[in-house]
This record gives C-alpha cells, structure tokens and sequence, in this order.
C-alpha cells in the first residue's frame, strides 16, 4: 500500500488551489500571525489540516512535498483500522482480504493522491480509526473502555477540524457509545468520554467562526 501511494504521489508536482490555502493559512498559525489567509481570517478551511501543514514545513524544506508525504502517510496508516474492522466482521481471513483492499482499491490508493493532496485522506483515516475504537471499546471494561470511547471522541472532533460534515460522525458513533453505557457501566462516565473531547474541539472553533 505504501509503495502504490509512494509512486503516485511522486507525479504530484504542483499544488492545487485547495492545498495552496491549507498552506497559507497553516504557516501564518505556526509563524504567529494567526489562523489567516491573504490577511484575513481564514473562514472556508478548518484548521487541523493547515495546522499540521505547518508543523512539517518545519520539517521538509518544501512545503508542497510535505503535503503529499502527509497524505502518503495518512493512506498508509488508514490501512490499519479498515483490517481491524474487517477482521472485526469476518475474522481474520476477512481482515487480511480488507488490508489488500485497502492497499490497492484505487479509490482509497490513488484518488487521494491525484486530487491535489487535499484533506481526503486525513479525514478518513481520523474517521475510520473512530469508528474502530468505538467498536474495539464493547469488549472492554473499566479504564481500557472508556479510554478508547474518549480516544475515539477525540478523533471525532478533529476531523470536524479537518473538515466540516465531521460533526456528523457525532450522530451514529455517539448512538453507538449510548448503547454501550446503557449495556454496561459506568454509564454517564462513558458518555462524558466521548462528548467531552468532541465539545473540546468544536467549542473553540465554532467561536472563532462566530466571533468573525
């Protein structure tokens, strides 16, 4: 899966329109200047993705080639939850079948990375992981649930960060951790696990967008 992304993303050569805000926006919050884009705040674009944009331009010299490491990077990782959920359905011959899948299927290998790098890939990795932490979290107790529950209200709320329709993920994966609580305790613990990173992230950055 990597070496598929790897290839593909070394023919991403110039920087979409997409990408070239992300950037923007991103080296003006890690300079200082705040969450801005030509001197002005930056409205249309969450901030997760330009913020960790950002941070790798300190890292790689080019910020263009630090995009497409990240969405290499991302597409790789996402590989790793979509197994553990596949093996979660069909055990493990359903997870190995789901890794090959997740490796090779173009839309999950290659349209990430021919679109431009935009935030695709980030997000369905925050997404997916969510998703599998809730699942993974039924078959614990005490601590090790509701660490994975609260995990996994964090991803949620970052890829609100990432992009907006994440605030939707709240509604099934929130139903999901209310049906867990109600099965086993402790029950409002549970629930505060998952709201509470969720309202973390979305809180601030509704009010920035409110207060502009």
């Amino acid at each position: 899966g990597l070496v598929v992304r790897v290839a593909i993303g070394l023919t991403d050569d110039a920087a979409s329109t997409a990408e070239t805000a992300y950037l923007h926006s991103g080296l003006s919050l890690v300079e200082g200047d705040g969450f801005e884009r030509n001197g002005q705040p930056e409205l249309h674009f969450p901030p997760f993705l330009p913020v960790l944009l950002g941070v790798a331009s300190w890292v790689v010299a080019d910020p263009h080639t630090g995009t497409v490491a990240l969405t290499v990077v991302s597409g790789t990782l996402l590989i790793v939850p979509l197994s553990l959920l596949g093996r979660r359905l069909a055990g493990p011959a359903g997870g190995v079948a789901t890794a090959w899948l997740a490796a090779l299927a173009p839309g999950l290998a290659t349209m990430p990375q021919i679109r431009g790098t935009g935030s695709e890939a980030e997000y369905a990795l925050l997404v997916v992981s969510a998703v599998w932490l809730v699942v993974s979290a039924a078959d614990q107790d005490g601590r090790a649930r509701l660490s994975r529950v609260a995990a996994a209200g964090l991803l949620v709320g970052l890829a609100y960060l990432t992009r907006p329709e994440g605030l939707l993920v709240v509604v099934p994966l929130g139903v999901a951790v209310l049906v867990l609580a109600r099965r086993r305790p402790p029950r409002a613990a549970t629930v505060a696990a998952f709201a509470v990173p969720v309202l973390l992230c979305v809180v601030p950055y509704a009010a920035y967008l409110h207060a502009n």
